[in-house]
């Protein structure tokens, strides 16, 4: 070990000096976390103000229905065929 005047004496003739000689407060890791988290949640409160809440199942529209059943009857149709045609039936 060295006499705490020689540690001094090295301490102020070394060059990294002035960049250890200052003592910074930088914000940890968690700190930025706690507050990306906050602003996140932050908007997600604007959002759910802003936009209007869908209540559960929406009814289908009389068109809509008509097309769905029409489609579903032209595909079953168009399958069947389909596998008919592979089968050779």
């Amino acid at each position: 070990p060295i006499e705490e005047t020689e540690k001094q004496n090295r301490i102020s003739k070394s060059p990294l000096r002035a960049v250890y000689e200052k003592t910074i407060d930088r914000e940890s890791a968690y700190e930025i976390l706690k507050e990306r988290k906050e602003k996140e949640k932050e908007l997600a409160v604007e959002r759910e103000k802003l936009e209007p809440k869908k209540k559960g199942y929406q009814r289908q529209s009389p068109t809509e229905a008509f097309f769905k059943s029409i489609l579903r009857s032209v595909g079953s149709s168009v399958g069947r065929k389909l596998v008919k045609s592979l089968l050779g039936r």
